[in-house]
């Protein structure tokens, strides 16, 4: 069990075996985080494990990825916006899925909720998951069976 500071707030999480480094984020202080490579504790505490439902998914063509369609934006929102309603004194952990691709949807979407719901302007959402480079996240790419060359 490791004690994970973010944003001034100590959450108690569990890690789990993963090859990369388990990573958390907060995105809005005490209320909302982003981790992946973390097992959240018991919904009996004050910290709740999130995730999307199904229909928030990209479907790819080929080997393309993202970002995603405004209708999964939307319901990403409302999904979130319900769990934080049903849990007003609980901070939710958005659990990404594993690997880059994940994480990126995971940033994506957390980064559309702020822009939309929480009026946040594009360089404040760029500060806000300045974090989230290089290895974390992967770039999105076109719909092709080949390697994209630019």
């Amino acid at each position: 069990r490791a004690n994970t500071r973010s944003n001034d707030t100590t959450l108690h999480i569990e890690t789990t075996t993963t090859p990369s480094k388990p990573i958390i984020h907060g995105v809005i202080k005490d209320r909302i985080y982003v981790a992946q490579g973390l097992r959240v504790p018991p919904e009996k505490t004050r910290v709740r494990a999130f995730a999307p439902s199904n229909a928030v998914r990209y479907h790819p063509f080929c080997d393309d990825f993202g970002p995603m369609n405004l209708s999964s934006v939307i319901r990403f929102i409302q999904e979130l916006e319900g769990e934080l309603g049903r849990h007003a004194g609980s901070a939710l952990v958005y659990v990404a899925e594993g690997g880059r691709r994940g994480l990126t949807n995971a940033v994506f979407l957390l980064g559309a909720y702020m822009l939309i719901q929480h009026d946040m302007s594009a360089d404040g959402v760029c500060s806000l998951f300045g974090w989230a480079t290089g290895g974390l996240v992967e770039e999105y790419r076109d719909a092709t069976y080949t390697r994209a060359d630019f």
